[in-house]
This record gives C-alpha cells, sequence and structure tokens, in this order.
C-alpha cells in the first residue's frame, strides 16, 4: 500500500485520501486517527464508535494515546465543564428507555426529566403495542389516536360483520 499524504484541517486534524477505505467520508478522505484505530482493531470503525485523545493532542495519534468511547461520553467530556463557555453546572449520562442508547444531557435542569435520546424514540414509546387481528389472527400495529381497532384492515372487519 502506497504512504498516504497526510493534511491538516483548520481544526487540528489530520486526513488522507484513501479511495475504498470504509471509514472514509463522502470526499474519499479519513481522519488519522480513526485509521489508526482501525488498523489496530483490524477492523473497520462502527459509525457510533467514536476516537477521543487521552490528551488532547489532535495531532498525537499514538495508539496509546487514542481511546474508543461512546458518543455520549464524548459529548460529556467535550462540552460540558467549567471550561466551557457554555457551561451550566452537571451533565449526565442517561439510558434511552426506548432504544437503550446511552446519551447525554447537558443541561443540568433536564437531568431528572430527560428519558429518551431523540425525538424518534419518544414517538415510539407513545405507539400503541402489536394487536392480534380477531379475524385472521394476524399481529397488526394500531393506527393512534383512533378508537382501538380489533381488526387489521376494513376486509377483515367486513367479514366478521
Amino acid at each position: 500500500m502506497k504512504t498516504p499524504k497526510w493534511i491538516t484541517d483548520n481544526r487540528g486534524y489530520r486526513y488522507a485520501k484513501m479511495h475504498g477505505h470504509p471509514n472514509t467520508n463522502k470526499n474519499g478522505y479519513i481522519s488519522e486517527h480513526r485509521f489508526v484505530m482501525s488498523q489496530y482493531l483490524d477492523r473497520p470503525l462502527n459509525p457510533d464508535e467514536v476516537i477521543h485523545h487521552i490528551n488532547g493532542n489532535k495531532a498525537d495519534n499514538r495508539i496509546e494515546n487514542l481511546v474508543i468511547i461512546t458518543r455520549a461520553k464524548h459529548v460529556l467530556e467535550h462540552h460540558i465543564g467549567e471550561n466551557h463557555p457554555h457551561w451550566k453546572g452537571g451533565g449526565a449520562i442517561l439510558k434511552c428507555l426506548q432504544c437503550g442508547r446511552e446519551f447525554a444531557v447537558k443541561d443540568h435542569n433536564r437531568v431528572d426529566k430527560a428519558k429518551y435520546c431523540s425525538h424518534t424514540c419518544y414517538a415510539d414509546s407513545m405507539r400503541e403495542p402489536p394487536r392480534i387481528c380477531l379475524n385472521c389472527g394476524r399481529e397488526y400495529q394500531p393506527p393512534n389516536g383512533k378508537v382501538p381497532s380489533k381488526y387489521c384492515s376494513q376486509a377483515c372487519y367486513r367479514r366478521c360483520r
């Protein structure tokens, strides 16, 4: 394999063009820290795996300075704390009641209220559980906000009348 030519962006991250690597962005570039971790693990990284620089130096991409953490923990690491301009105190990592994924709550006033990681998970939690059609026995998802139905379709309803 040809030695990649690394370039540094305005945030201090190093990138190289690597066509065909599974962890490249839409323009064909991969960040050096993700490439180093992928090579070390001998597998492509999952999109939800965040590579964190332990010492905070983005140019230090030695494997002993890199660790995989969840996106929620990474948000807490960088976006919450006394040195951050928008810090209001506190911060927590919670588990979504719907999907089980960890998520960060940045606003200390919401820690006791937050239950879901996204609007999608909240909406999914409000859905009625699947039902069994009284006519055909198939499982179906009843429509929300209407009188609970006993049949999966108009055809099954008509057959039972």
